[in-house]
């Protein structure tokens, strides 16, 4: 309740302030009342805390009204005691909160599993927050190994781009063979690909050198001149016509045009003019040997047909009578033939007659055609007519 010295609210006296001025204190000589003279003392954090448990004290004891000049007590505001703070048996917290796990997922605390970890787990130094979370030993060895690996890959690919500028000419027992670094692995070399990088068979007496260089076009260069050395060692060799046409190995001249062909590949650069020359050269001389293969050919069916004739002049044929003069014309044709336009032919090319009637007959202009003797003459059963040409009815074209 308020008195009469009260503003209106029962906190304070009059004066707008607390403690009041001395013109509103009450006399000094009544007990508990206020003594403006009265300091109080510096603030005891302990005892604030018991006050403030314990409750305020027992009460305020009324003191004169000053603002009515009489001596009677004015009615003061009191605070019934209050004793020492109990706990009730109710708990604090709700009952999701009760218990430890609970309450530290509510408060953020690590667990006992973090904690447990957190103490295996390298700390930073001593420099470092202390507040900051420790470094995982897992991530620190993932991040060690991606960096190790990443740098043995760059090794990788440097090497492998440093090998891959390496260019060999590799020689086995029967090849030559080019050859270029791997990108990977980056060591050793592999067979370049390409029809102008085909491997060169070589025989067993050819020589090759093996060789390396780091620039293609001279690895080029070498491999075209070896192409060349092998196609004019094979058209100059003696025996070729020998091996031409033999069943029981390869054609030589077949393989002497593909590696022309894979020449001319490697000399399409400008700068080798005068390498194309001599190759269209050297096809030339393929030809020419495939032609001599036919001639050698012709002149083996010529002289097989020469043996024939002088067969069935043997034989005295009935109506055919120029026998012996057709095996006497391809024995001297094929002599011409062997030695050549600008040879002799050899005086004794034509084949000896099988009798003297033949020998005393005059030849007959080689394309004459020639009559056809009727069954049953006595002339034709007397004695054969010598003649030379076709046989009968025949033109030689």
């Amino acid at each position: 309740m308020s008195g009469p010295g009260d503003d209106g609210d029962g906190d304070q006296p009059p004066g707008g302030k607390w403690p009041p001025d001395a013109e509103y204190a009450v006399p000094t000589g009544a007990k508990d009342t206020y003594d403006p003279g009265y300091v109080p003392p510096p603030a005891d954090p302990a005892h604030d805390d018991i006050h403030a448990v314990e409750g305020p004290p027992g009460g305020l004891y009324t003191g004169p009204d000053v603002s009515t000049g009489s001596g009677a007590a004015a009615p003061v505001a009191t605070i019934a005691p209050v004793g020492p703070f109990v706990p009730g048996e109710e708990p604090l917290l709700p009952p999701e909160l009760a218990t430890d796990g609970a309450l530290h997922d509510a408060i953020g605390a690590p667990s006992a599993k973090a904690r447990r970890r957190a103490r295996t787990q390298p700390r930073g130094d001593g420099d470092e927050d202390d507040l900051a979370p420790p470094r995982s030993r897992r991530t620190m060895i993932i991040a060690t190994t991606s960096i190790i690996v990443g740098l043995g890959i760059a090794t990788l690919v440097f090497l492998g781009h440093a090998n891959a500028q390496r260019y060999a000419l590799a020689c086995d027992a029967t090849h030559a063979i080019p050859e270029q670094g791997r990108s990977f692995p980056p060591w050793g070399t592999r067979p370049m690909h390409g029809a102008e990088w085909a491997p060169i068979t070589l025989p067993p007496n050819a020589e090759c050198q093996p060789r390396e260089t780091d620039d293609a076009g001279e690895l080029g260069k070498w491999y075209l001149g070896l192409l060349i050395d092998r196609a004019t060692a094979t058209l100059t060799a003696r025996d070729l016509l020998d091996t031409v046409g033999n069943q029981a190995a390869a054609n030589p001249l077949d393989a002497v045009a593909a590696q022309l062909d894979q020449a001319l590949l490697l000399a399409r650069d400008p700068d080798r003019r005068d390498q194309r020359k001599e190759i269209a050269r050297l096809q030339g001389d393929v030809e020419y040997w495939r032609a001599a293969a036919r001639l050698r050919d012709a002149s083996a069916i010529l002289l097989e047909a020469a043996k024939q004739f002088d067969t069935a002049n043997q034989h005295h044929p009935r109506h055919a009578t120029d026998a012996a003069a057709w095996s006497g014309f391809l024995h001297h044709l094929t002599d011409e033939l062997r030695a050549g336009p600008n040879g002799m032919p050899s005086p004794n090319a034509v084949v000896a007659p099988t009798n003297a009637a033949t020998v005393e007959s005059p030849p007959v202009p080689v394309g004459t055609a020639l009559p056809v003797e009727p069954e049953g003459s006595g002339a034709a059963s007397a004695s054969p007519t010598p003649d030379a040409g076709v046989p009968s009815g025949g033109v030689l074209l």
